[in-house]
């Protein structure tokens, strides 16, 4: 992560971050180091936040690695129930090293598929920083090997902030903490958050099934909706598809049957289209919420069998989007029908069909620090409908629910902050 150095730093206001280097370190290393770091550290909610393994790769086996995350694990729940404050800790993906060769780098792509799920088992959270959650294109200062200094507090400030929806019960097992609720449509707020209900549904046509619908945005308490396959025409009116508290924007397909894509948004927030040139099904829309954050919701529809170049408007698309708009929460929803990407490995299937429009799909995400969130089938065995965020820290609770068609719905919770007064003391600890 760099020097060794002690440092405070803005991620979120009232956050104090301490990052603590190792130079050359391994796992035992930092079970040695952390209990006293702990011990000199005291605030309402700790996140332990530890990078661990790239050194590690080069001398012990993948069983001794994992073995030794469930041992820092331990570590910090112990120290919790010691001192009797909140810790959790998080670890990182592991960084591949450049002064390695490519049998250790498969080593490390071989970990880092295994530590999200041990990290479930074990009670402690993964951040994976393949995908882009730190911001940054190059983590890594010049040797290769430790974090840049942007880097190392960026890491420690987007777990601290993402620590507010957690907390620890008297076993330190991770519980979902006091998050905010949605009720019918509306922004309920808890504290400094709000939950805002996002779904994203194929509707296989609206027509004839109002019922369906708003019986769908009732259960998952949606405040903004995603759809796709509408199969909607200019002469059919809003209003008789959605009700009266929902500001609809809508693309239809104007000269053949099917598709058409639309974002409903509950009418208690402002919310306007974003112009733009494409002409695929794609539509975005800016959501501003009471403190004037601002999210930039996207609709996509993908036909089957399209040419590439679907994907291609999309590709570019995304570069302006994530450019124009780079302070913005950006939630992308829809039908991709591309179910041979292997969205664990961010791979393409070998033998799978529409390859060229995967890989600019996979390259457009890595390209723009988005993450696609979605690991539920959607349709048989596929996962067709997406969700792509460029802050997948604040999305939670997602699944795959009954729909309106042969599709499943997607259903997630979208945390904002929402008052920037942040009264309570929290506190990162880097390792």
């Amino acid at each position: 992560m760099g020097p060794l150095r002690e440092m405070a730093a803005r991620e979120g206001k009232k956050t104090n971050v301490y990052s603590v280097c190792i130079p050359g370190g391994v796992i035992p290393d930092v079970e040695r180091v952390l209990p006293d770091a702990m011990k000199g550290t005291w605030c309402t909610h700790l996140q332990v936040v530890a990078h661990v393994g790239t050194n590690d790769v080069c001398r012990y086996g993948s069983e001794e690695i994992l073995s030794g995350v469930r041992r820092l694990s331990d570590l910090v729940k112990t120290a919790s129930l010691a001192s009797g404050m909140k810790a959790e800790l998080t670890i990182c993906s592991i960084v591949d090293r450049t002064d390695c060769g490519p049998l250790v780098q498969s080593r490390v792509e071989g970990l880092n598929q295994r530590l999200r799920p041990f990290c479930d088992r074990v009670g402690c959270r993964f951040l994976d920083l393949r995908h882009r959650v730190v911001g940054f294109r190059v983590p890594l200062d010049r040797s290769g090997v430790h974090y840049t200094q942007q880097a190392a507090t960026r890491v420690a400030g987007v777990v601290a902030w993402a620590g507010r929806f957690f907390r620890l019960d008297g076993l330190g097992q991770v519980l979902k903490g006091q998050q905010p609720q949605r009720v019918r449509g509306k922004v309920r707020t808890c504290g400094d958050q709000a939950a805002i209900g996002i779904v994203i549904v194929s509707c296989g046509s609206c027509v004839g099934k109002v019922p369906e619908l708003q019986a769908l945005i009732e259960s998952t308490e949606a405040v903004i909706v995603i759809g796709t396959e509408s199969w909607l025409k200019p002469e059919i009116n809003s209003a008789e598809i959605f009700t009266k508290v929902q500001t609809v924007f809508r693309k239809d397909r104007l000269h053949a049957t099917g598709g058409g894509v639309f974002v409903a948004v509950s009418s208690s927030l402002s919310c306007s289209e974003v112009e733009v040139d494409s002409s695929c099904e794609l539509l975005w829309v800016e959501v501003t919420l009471n403190n004037r954050a601002r999210l930039i919701i996207g609709s996509f529809y993908r036909p089957p069998e399209s040419a590439a170049l679907v994907a291609e408007q999309l590709r570019e698309n995304l570069e302006y989007i994530s450019h124009k708009f780079s302070q913005h929460v950006i939630a992308l929803g829809g039908d991709f029908n591309l179910p041979d990407i292997d969205w664990d490995t961010q791979m393409f299937r070998t033998g799978g069909r529409d390859r060229a429009s995967s890989d600019i799909i996979l390259s457009a995400l890595s390209e723009n620090y988005l993450e696609q969130l979605n690991r539920e089938p959607t349709r048989g065995d596929n996962i067709l409908d997406l969700l792509i965020t460029n802050r997948p820290e604040l999305f939670d609770s997602l699944s795959a629910e009954q729909g309106i068609s042969d599709h499943k719905a997607v259903a997630a919770s979208l945390n904002m902050e929402v008052n920037r007064n942040i009264k309570k003391r929290e506190e990162g600890l880097s390792v």
